[in-house]
C-alpha cells in the first residue's frame, strides 16, 4: 500500500500536479475552440 501526502487549505484540497496539468489542458482546449469559432486558427498563433 502506498501513502500519499495531500495538501489542503481552509477551503478544500489543493490540486495535485497531475490535476493542475489536466485543468490547464482543458482550459487551453476551451480557448482554442473559442478562437476557432471566431475564425482564428489557434495553431497559427504559435511562434
Amino acid at each position: 500500500m502506498s501513502l500519499w501526502l495531500r495538501w489542503y487549505n481552509a477551503d478544500s484540497w489543493l490540486p495535485t500536479l497531475a490535476e493542475k496539468a489536466e485543468n490547464e489542458r482543458q482550459r487551453a482546449d476551451k480557448l482554442a475552440e473559442k478562437r476557432r469559432n471566431l475564425g482564428i486558427d489557434p495553431d497559427s498563433l504559435v511562434n
